[in-house]
């Protein structure tokens, strides 16, 4: 599943223009500080591996609520549906937010350090903006499932 997401999304989420202006930020940073480009990636990337870790508990946690209460709403109508809707939403963010979490490797053809980097680069990027979609999508799903359980307890 992590696979198709790649071949679907991977080029389409990160175009070249945005993988040679993050290279030429990350060269313009190196020389102003101590730290190596290449070590830059991988903090950045220890960083991404650290949210969504946290962001993974969460959808978590709210996936199992969304499915309790799906599960005990009896009355089998709208409250019902959108629970479903909601926890089946949060089962996918899942999938993309361990999408996240996968072991930074480089494929094995790859023996160039320039084209290792520029792929380390491209992965840095495609978690980035996968994990910013999971957090903001999270967010909205996570005030829906709270709408929702309030508005059937209320009713």
């Amino acid at each position: 599943m992590l696979i198709l997401i790649d071949k679907l999304f991977r080029d389409l989420i990160v175009p070249e223009a945005a993988i040679e202006a993050e290279i030429l930020h990350l060269k313009t940073r190196e020389e102003i500080r101590d730290q190596s480009a290449a070590d830059e990636v991988i903090e950045y990337m220890d960083a991404i591996d650290a949210k969504a870790s946290g962001m993974l508990t969460h959808l978590s946690i709210f996936a199992a609520i969304a499915g309790f209460i799906q599960q005990t709403e009896h009355s089998g109508g709208f409250l019902a549906q959108a629970l479903l809707v909601e926890f089946i939403f949060l089962l996918f963010l899942t999938i993309v937010c361990l999408r996240c979490l996968r072991i930074l490797t480089t494929p094995r053809a790859m023996t160039n350090s320039d084209d290792m980097f520029r792929y380390n680069i491209k992965e840095m990027l495609y978690r980035r903006r996968l994990y910013i979609f999971v957090h903001e999508a999270g967010g909205l799903v996570t005030l829906s499932i709270i709408a929702t359980t309030l508005f059937s307890y209320l009713n």
